[in-house]
């Protein structure tokens, strides 16, 4: 278990089929390249996450889901899961699937949101932008915290709040 970042988007089109298919051929790629591509598209999703065709993007912190929920939901809905160094990459090509991802009977509430957050960005725009994919991008932060040290966190105000 990790403290992380998730992204979860949609990207719409041909671009959307482009991502697919660079997926697939990176995972044929030795460790060092695929580790550069993933890197490079984990970054460059990050920075163009206002500009279309990415019509939806989610990001936030999570302190304990484990990266193999992460892997099962991807390959669960048909598509692709890459481990690099530093981001763990995937990619779902069938929204239909990504949206009849189950909302109840998750053994934790994690992961229900998870799964929710994917059937969002799978609805979001889906009128306008029918096909697409949904790119999941994790990203190991450090140690996930534990329980005592959340409940202690909780007693006081930390420096960087306190200079606001």
């Amino acid at each position: 278990m990790a403290t992380q970042r998730f992204t979860v988007a949609k990207v719409g089109g041909d671009a959307g089929r482009a991502v697919g298919e660079r997926l697939r051929a990176w995972a044929a790629l030795g460790d060092a390249e695929r580790d550069a591509a993933v890197t490079a598209f984990a970054l460059g999703l990050r920075a163009n996450a206002h500009v279309p065709p990415v019509v939806s993007f989610c990001e936030w912190a999570d302190l304990w889901l484990m990266g193999d929920t992460l892997r099962s939901l991807v390959e669960g809905s048909g598509g692709v899961y890459l481990v690099a160094d530093r981001f763990s990459l995937g990619v779902c090509d069938d929204l239909d699937a990504v949206r009849r991802l189950p909302r109840d009977g998750w053994q934790y509430d994690e992961q229900a949101a998870f799964a929710a957050r994917l059937r969002e960005a799978a609805d979001e725009w889906k009128l306008v932008v029918p096909d697409g994919v949904i790119v999941v991008v994790r990203e190991v932060l450090g140690p996930s915290a534990d329980d005592d040290e959340v409940r202690v966190s909780l007693a006081g105000v930390p420096g960087w709040l306190r200079g606001a």
